[in-house]
């Protein structure tokens, strides 16, 4: 939270697997989250990021960026993609796949986020991933295996997000050909 009434969940993804592709998620999230506590709204700081990752001279940068903003007074929340994994909300009876058809970040000089702006009540659960989720045991995305377990009764979140990442493993055979990152939130009224 920003102290603000604004509450932001960020997944970062850099290129590749190992502890390189760790080291660019980690500097990417530690960016954003100085920018956004030092005041800066979600679009600067997501342009800043993406200059710093440009300039990088030394080695080629890229990551893939989730970020949600929540207006925790009113439940309005945006969410900016940037060439990130598919993003699921349910609502209890529905669920909306959210995706990205941006560059990730470090790539081009300007980048242009995909923002979906989402409407959330007391109950909606939202599920951001990295693609090694999405494409565990496939060649490319599929949610439908997401899907199931999200519409499922879950005590907390990190029971939905350990069974998620738990069956991204199998279907992967427990090795992780990509990095593999699950945030599970839930919206609760105080």
């Amino acid at each position: 939270g920003d102290g603000r009434g604004r509450f932001y969940a960020i997944a970062a993804d850099g290129m590749g697997s190992g502890s390189e592709a760790q080291y660019e998620s980690a500097s990417a999230l530690r960016l954003l989250t100085s920018f956004l506590k030092a005041g800066f709204g979600v679009r600067t700081a997501l342009g800043i990021l993406n200059s710093s990752m440009c300039l990088n001279m030394d080695n080629e940068s890229y990551s893939t960026i989730d970020l949600l903003s929540v207006d925790l007074y009113t439940g309005r929340a945006e969410l900016y993609k940037i060439g990130s994994a598919e993003t699921l909300v349910y609502n209890g009876t529905e669920t909306k796949t959210l995706s990205s058809v941006s560059a990730p970040a470090g790539i081009i000089e300007s980048i242009h986020p995909d923002k979906k702006v989402l409407e959330l009540k007391e109950g909606d659960v939202i599920l951001m991933m990295t693609d090694g989720i999405t494409e565990a045991g496939y060649a490319r995305s599929k949610t439908d295996w997401i899907r199931s377990i999200m519409i499922k009764p879950h005590d907390d979140m990190s029971q939905l997000a350990k069974e998620v990442m738990d069956t991204a493993l199998r279907k992967s055979r427990s090795i992780a050909k990509d990095d593999m990152s699950v945030i599970a939130l839930r919206l609760m009224a105080l």
